[in-house]
């Protein structure tokens, strides 16, 4: 009897330690990235972290807040053979249906801002 409270007691342990992990791993999901005024807004180099203060109305991407998904990793930057610069920095260049750079393409395209993130990113242009 002991025994299986012990090990009950050890399951919940780790069910608690599980969804503590998880739930500080969504805290940090969405990172912040601004990028300076006339740089390219596609190439991932340009971004730093962070948001920008003033976006001078010149009807670029002023930042852009994405998930940890968005953001390269060694492994897909080794695999695409994309410069290791790119390493943690937003996917702005893929321009495949779903991709970030073409959500930013299709953002730029459309009157006005919008407020709602889709894809869970958010695009803030300048105005």
């Amino acid at each position: 009897m002991k025994l299986k409270l012990a090990g009950l007691f050890g399951l919940i342990v780790a069910v608690a330690c599980v969804f503590a992990f998880n739930a500080n791993a969504f805290k940090r999901a969405n990172s912040s990235w601004k990028i300076e005024t006339g740089l390219d807004q596609f190439v991932p180099t340009n971004y730093t972290s962070g948001t920008a203060v003033n976006c001078p109305s010149d009807g670029k991407v002023c930042y852009i807040v994405v998930p940890e998904t968005d953001l390269y990793t060694a492994a897909e930057v080794a695999s695409l053979g994309l410069p290791v610069s790119y390493i943690g920095k937003p996917k702005v260049d893929d321009f495949n249906t779903g991709g970030l750079g073409a959500q930013i393409q299709a953002a730029l395209l459309a009157a006005g801002e919008v407020a709602t993130p889709v894809n869970g990113r958010t695009i803030i242009e300048r105005n």
